[in-house]
């Protein structure tokens, strides 16, 4: 054999191999950046629930990724429940929830995020429980109140909305460590919670939302007092508007978290006037801040 011939016959089979591998790395590398784009553009964001529907089936492909489903009565629409995290040996279990007010996007955006870029993985002892998005037809509407004119977070006492009464059914009777409520205040200018948390958790929980957007400023909202960010509950009042919530049947999902789920629970209020990559941001930072807060226990 001439080998010559068999140098350029290798030297050509090798140059063929690198350019392939340069055009599948640069094929890599194009599936990474429209991926990213698909994840973070606000022009390529779900903007109704059939679109927000296939991203969370493709997520339960993931390994440690399991999605229960439940028919909303009266409706065409499913209710998810997607658990993420160890099904067996969690050391802690946390709840979270968006989109009870589909005038609200950015809870149900960031809860997408979350799930797809994996960022649970960050706590392996945790197995979570996500309802992504509570109320389908007002997401589609981007009205607070379902397509029938219900408030689906005021139904949570007799589970007398079919939103709230598919909810109920996937969040179960299981209690869990936290349960975070994502919600968004649409006329508001800062972020603020309501809290039943420890004490010192909420300090590190707001400084860490405000490293990506603004705080409420000012000491009352909606005739509660705000002090850094929570909502500060004196016991007669506290006990005045349970009396009231009781009285008239309307108790929001936080409400059936406190009685039947967990001890510890916020209900986040990112500012609804700001624009929504901001406001996805600050609820990122607040999941990740409880999800610390509630494993260094």
């Amino acid at each position: 054999m001439d080998i010559s011939k068999l140098h350029v016959a290798i030297k050509y089979a090798l140059a063929r191999e690198i350019e392939d591998g340069c055009k599948r790395y640069d094929q890599a590398l194009g599936i990474i950046a429209a991926e990213s784009a698909r994840q973070t553009d606000p022009c390529l964001r779900p903007q109704t629930y059939a679109q927000l529907m296939p991203r969370y089936e493709q997520l339960g492909k993931l390994p440690g990724v399991s999605i229960e489903r439940f028919r909303i009565p009266d409706r065409s629409h499913q209710l998810l429940g997607i658990s993420v995290g160890p099904d067996k040996g969690a050391e802690i279990s946390v709840g979270l929830s968006a989109g009870a007010h589909g005038d609200e996007p950015a809870p149900v955006q960031a809860t997408l995020q979350f799930l797809e870029e994996e960022r649970w993985r960050n706590w392996a002892n945790v197995r979570m429980r996500i309802l992504p998005c509570l109320n389908p037809t007002g997401f589609d509407l981007q009205t607070r109140e379902n397509d029938k004119g219900q408030d689906v977070n005021r139904t949570f006492k007799w589970g007398n909305s079919p939103e709230s009464l598919a909810a109920m059914v996937l969040i179960g009777l299981d209690r869990v460590d936290l349960w975070i409520d994502a919600h968004e205040d649409p006329v508001e200018d800062g972020f603020y919670c309501f809290s039943r948390l420890p004490s010192d958790w909420g300090p590190p929980l707001v400084a860490a939302v405000a490293a990506e957007g603004p705080i409420y400023p000012r000491p009352e909202v909606d005739e509660m007092t705000v002090k850094d960010g929570i909502v500060q509950f004196d016991a007669d009042r506290r006990s005045e508007r349970r009396r009231r919530m009781r009285e008239s049947g309307s108790w929001g999902l936080s409400a059936h978290i406190d009685a039947q789920i967990s001890d510890k629970s916020v209900t986040l209020e990112t500012p609804g006037v700001i624009e929504l990559e901001t406001r996805i941001r600050m609820q990122l930072a607040a999941y990740s801040a409880l999800l610390d807060l509630v494993t260094a226990r």
